[in-house]
């Protein structure tokens, strides 16, 4: 009967390694969200041609809700043809090491990719720029580390043509009664961006809102080289508009532990059998040895 104990282990082993790759999706989506290297063209007409055609093909809901693991460890998977596809610019806060890919809208990919604008005719350097992106409660991911910026310290944002530099002069949590604080940019609005994410779990009133005062603009290919490989940007005259390299969520061995991550809903049940199974296989087998006649 030793058929019986080897299929016994057989199945153990592949929980263990259906258990081990499980936690390694999750371990991936506790860490710091890091897009991958951008490589912007020089030609500025085709860069900003592009960014309009997102910008009017996106959508807007401003019914936020939370991110959910899972749904976060989805967008991790899709993130480099996400981030190809869809991205219009880039924010690096360097004091809390926060480097992430603006995109057009709210829908839920933008903002579990990156950050989202939250109004259509919005444009940066003008008025009050606004970008928000979901929680996901204990991890950091996204713009939970925003907690750390304080007063003063800088916030960069590019739309891949102009870099403009803010500075904090805020940073709170309020209800979401504040609605002023995203307001529609106005044309006499003193230059700002607004980032907030909520605080809490699902329908929590709480929002973190950072905010910031334009202090300098220029042009993106005259950005000083170390600010660039700080916010994992190239610019490049061979390429037309934009395109990203590999990211580390992006191989092999973290596809499969993030697919299994997020079907984990569906896959523990199944687990559980199989561990069920194995134990009724191995006690089966014992029973059998017993009952097995001795040979004299």
């Amino acid at each position: 009967m030793r058929w019986v104990k080897w299929l016994s282990r057989i199945l153990i082993g592949g929980v263990c390694v259906w258990a081990g790759l499980v936690l390694y999706g999750y371990h991936l989506t506790q860490q710091r969200s890091i897009p991958p290297v951008a490589i912007v063209g020089r030609n500025q007409r085709a860069v900003t041609a592009r960014r309009h055609r997102l910008i009017t093909q996106a959508a807007y809901p401003h019914t936020l809700a939370r991110g959910h693991n899972p749904a976060y460890a989805q967008a991790l998977i899709q993130a480099d043809q996400y981030t190809a596809q869809q991205a219009i610019g880039l924010v690096c806060i360097p004091a809390a090491k926060i480097i992430l890919p603006i995109f057009p809208g709210t829908s839920d990919f933008a903002l579990l990719n990156g950050v989202g604008t939250y109004w259509r005719n919005q444009r940066l350097g003008q008025g009050n720029y606004v970008v928000a992106a979901h929680n996901l409660s204990g991890q950091k991911a996204l713009l939970n580390p925003m907690t750390a910026v304080k007063p003063g310290q800088h916030i960069y944002l590019t739309d891949f043509v102009h870099l403009a530099t803010y500075t904090a002069v805020s940073n709170r949590v309020v209800t979401d009664r504040h609605s002023e604080l995203l307001a529609v940019p106005g044309p006499h609005q003193p230059a700002e961006v607004t980032l907030f994410r909520c605080v809490g779990g699902i329908g929590t009133p709480w929002r973190e809102v950072l905010q910031g005062r334009l202090t300098s603009e220029q042009w993106l290919n005259q950005t000083a080289p170390a600010l660039l490989r700080q916010m994992r940007l190239t610019v490049n005259g061979t390429v037309t508009a934009y395109q990203v390299s590999r990211s580390r969520s992006a191989t092999p061995l973290a596809r499969l532990g993030l697919t299994n991550y997020q079907n984990i809903t569906h896959q523990w049940g199944w687990a559980v059998g199989v561990l069920i199974a194995a134990w009724l296989i191995d006690v089966f087998g014992t029973l059998r040895q017993r009952r097995a006649p001795v040979s004299q």
